[in-house]
C-alpha cells in the first residue's frame, strides 16, 4: 500500500557527502561540485584506494 505523505527532507540535501576526484575526470568533478560535497583530487587510476590508502582516508 503507497501513503501519499512526504517523507520529509531529502537526506541527499542536509547530511554531508564526500566526493574522491581521480585524474581529470571533469564530470565526477561538476557532480561533487553541484551536490556540494567535499571533495578530494588525487592523481591515478580509478583504484586510488590501492596504491594510496593513506592518503584516500585521510580526506
Amino acid at each position: 500500500m503507497m501513503r501519499a505523505e512526504s517523507g520529509g527532507k531529502s537526506a541527499w540535501r542536509t547530511f554531508p557527502s564526500w566526493v574522491m576526484v581521480v585524474g581529470r575526470l571533469a564530470v565526477v568533478r561538476f557532480m561533487a561540485e553541484r551536490a556540494s560535497s567535499r571533495s578530494a583530487e588525487f592523481h591515478g587510476t580509478h583504484a586510488v584506494l590501492v596504491p594510496q590508502p593513506q592518503a584516500a582516508t585521510a580526506s
